[in-house]
């Protein structure tokens, strides 16, 4: 499936895209645009925010403050995460404070700059070819759009 349309958060501009198995047009075109294919491997953080119209409802990898049923309806965990992305837009040494303070992922969980660490994407790492694809395309430092999975609404930085 493809963007659902770009929104002007700030000074920021950005798009959601739905990720599912397949990956989303705008991360096909930019490596075609780039002449290159995506990089074997690459180590990513993110930062998740669940939504009360999951599928799963149960999500091993959670974070311990999401033990009770989510509430936040799909567009609020956007809206939360745009604002993080305009904060991170402005500084990218934040990432890993916002991820353990706002990210519903147990990575957010990790010491120090690791909050958020995702560890070393490939494909076949993540279970989910469309979010593979769109963090293997991404250039270092470069900040998603924000991507939603079958587990929830991720902003993601690509780190090396």
């Amino acid at each position: 499936r493809g963007a659902k349309g770009p929104e002007r958060f700030g000074s920021c501009m950005v798009g959601v895209f739905e990720v599912s198995s397949g990956i989303t047009e705008p991360a096909t075109k930019k490596a075609r645009k780039d002449g290159k294919d995506a990089g074997d491997k690459v180590k990513a953080r993110h930062i998740l925010l669940k939504h009360k119209d999951l599928k799963q409802k149960i999500d091993p990898q959670a974070h311990l403050r999401t033990k009770g049923p989510v509430t936040r309806p799909l567009a609020q965990a956007e809206r939360e995460l745009l604002r993080l992305k305009e904060q991170l837009s402005k500084d990218l040494n934040k990432f890993h404070l916002l991820a353990r303070q706002h990210s519903e992922c147990k990575s957010a969980l990790q010491p120090g700059q690791s909050a958020g660490d995702m560890g070393w994407v490939c494909r076949g790492s993540l279970g989910d070819p469309g979010l593979e694809e769109i963090i293997l395309a991404m250039e270092v430092n470069e900040l998603s759009d924000l991507l939603v999975t079958a587990r929830g609404v991720h902003l993601v930085q690509r780190v090396a």
